[in-house]
């Protein structure tokens, strides 16, 4: 969660979110949010992975990838100190069953 709302130009790549599922990192994509303070990363969930007792996002996990965070001015955003929070739900469907929405 970003302290205002956020775009995201993914023309030169698309951002992702490291998640830690029961010991194995996995880079969960961007997935909307754009013009919202709050990004949208998923994970879909395999059946092996759905019995994970440890779900969590990796500390400074967010990677940029080439793509760009905007504000509303179209101004690049030094997003590693913008950041307010992240949440697991953010990151991941929850329970840890099937495909994310």
């Amino acid at each position: 969660t970003f302290n205002r709302p956020v775009w995201v130009d993914d023309s030169n790549g698309r951002p992702s979110l490291a998640i830690d599922l029961d010991g194995a990192r996995r880079e969960a994509p961007w997935v909307g949010g754009g013009g919202t303070p709050t990004l949208r990363f998923a994970w879909p969930v395999t059946e092996t992975e759905a019995g994970a007792r440890v779900a969590r996002v990796l500390p400074n996990g967010l990677s940029l990838n080439g793509a760009t965070i905007l504000d509303a001015g179209g101004r690049r955003l030094p997003f590693e100190q913008e950041i307010t929070s992240v949440r697991r739900a953010d990151a991941l469907p929850l329970p840890l069953h099937g495909s994310p929405r």
